[in-house]
């Protein structure tokens, strides 16, 4: 592959030199703007910024872009090191290159590998209850199939999970479950939603430093008992599971953790018989969550908001799985996100 820099030494960078040395592939360096890294070195690599590693690797080093983050797409980044003479490509071309060492770190997978779900994506493509939402699945399905950056639609994060042009329809009496609820941030767009009119939130979230800033923010809003935070993970099935809690969006669940924390299950969290809407952003535990709580999903009939982006397979066969729970709900798909991040599938 030449010789390989990476650009971000943030998790995702990090996780990614751990993969390409089992590979049997030894990047050079990480570049990475941030100040208080340039000149450290960072799992046995020298931090450069953007003008130092031409100096330092040769304009003819390869920079695969190791960042997830709203603030610098994929596409922004290529402009700032071309800027630099370096050339760019993305990590997840790493998927394709080493598909066992790279399986679960993006949502992509070998376009070969695509293909050979071509009835499960047309079945997938029946279930669309608008134009925005098969074009936004062909768009996606295309990207996964060419990694051309530019098949992708602007973000619309302003929105997410309470989506404008859809009537989510949220009455007074309304429990909202926020799986995957971070440090509250959805929560804050739920009461302006809402208006502060609903009966009961519950929020799910395992990283214990992400947990803390919830209730805070819990309390400084002054809801009182109408929202309570609990600090776990959603499964299958209840149980103890180790968890990597880095405080970012690559925390999950997952062998080598940092910590053991607690499962629960959809059921045991989401009250029967009253007027639900959902929100699943659990890092690739979607399935598992709704598959778990089957019966429960299908009996109170709740509103969904799954996150459809963090495995390859995700973005058709959780929505087969909610149309086959939910046969009298309307889908809906909307692409909030830059580099194929938080595409949400609604079910309403």
């Amino acid at each position: 592959m030449g010789n390989i820099a990476l650009f971000g030494a943030g998790n995702t960078g990090r996780e990614v030199v751990k993969r390409l040395r089992l590979s049997g592939v030894e990047p050079v360096a990480f570049i990475d703007d941030t100040p208080a890294k340039q000149g450290t070195t960072i799992d046995g690599l020298r931090v450069y910024g953007r003008q130092q590693a031409v100096e330092a690797l040769g304009a003819d080093v390869t920079v695969l872009v190791t960042v997830l983050n709203p603030k610098l797409t994929f596409p922004r980044a290529t402009v700032l090191l071309a800027e630099a003479g370096l050339k760019a490509e993305s990590f997840m071309l790493l998927s394709w290159r080493f598909p066992e060492a790279f399986a679960g770190l993006c949502n992509i997978m070998p376009p070969e590998a695509v293909l050979r779900q071509k009835e499960s994506i047309l079945e997938c493509d029946a279930l669309w209850a608008d134009d925005l939402s098969r074009a936004t699945f062909a768009q996606q399905v295309a990207w996964r199939l060419s990694l051309d950056f530019a098949q992708l639609p602007e973000q619309r994060l302003h929105d997410i999970y309470f989506p404008e042009d859809l009537d989510l329809d949220l009455g007074a009496d309304i429990v909202f479950i926020d799986a995957g609820a971070h440090d509250g941030d959805t929560l804050l767009q739920f009461l302006a939603h809402t208006r502060d009119r609903f009966g009961q939130v519950i929020c799910i979230e395992p990283d214990p430093d992400n947990h803390a800033r919830l209730e805070q923010r819990i309390a400084d809003q002054r809801l009182g008992d109408r929202v309570s935070a609990i600090n776990c993970g959603l499964g299958a099935e209840s149980g103890i599971v180790s968890f990597n809690a880095t405080g970012d969006m690559s925390a999950a669940f997952g062998e080598g953790g940092t910590i053991s924390m607690p499962v629960k299950t959809l059921a045991e969290v989401m009250p029967s018989g009253h007027p639900a809407y959902v929100k699943f952003d659990i890092e690739g535990a979607e399935w598992d969550a709704l598959q778990g709580s089957a019966n429960h999903v299908s009996q109170n009939d709740p509103k969904l908001a799954v996150s459809v982006y963090h495995l390859p397979e995700d973005l058709w066969r959780l929505p087969l799985l909610m149309a086959r729970l939910l046969p009298d709900k309307r889908l809906y798909l909307r692409a909030h996100g830059v580099d194929g991040t938080d595409v949400i599938c609604y079910a309403v």
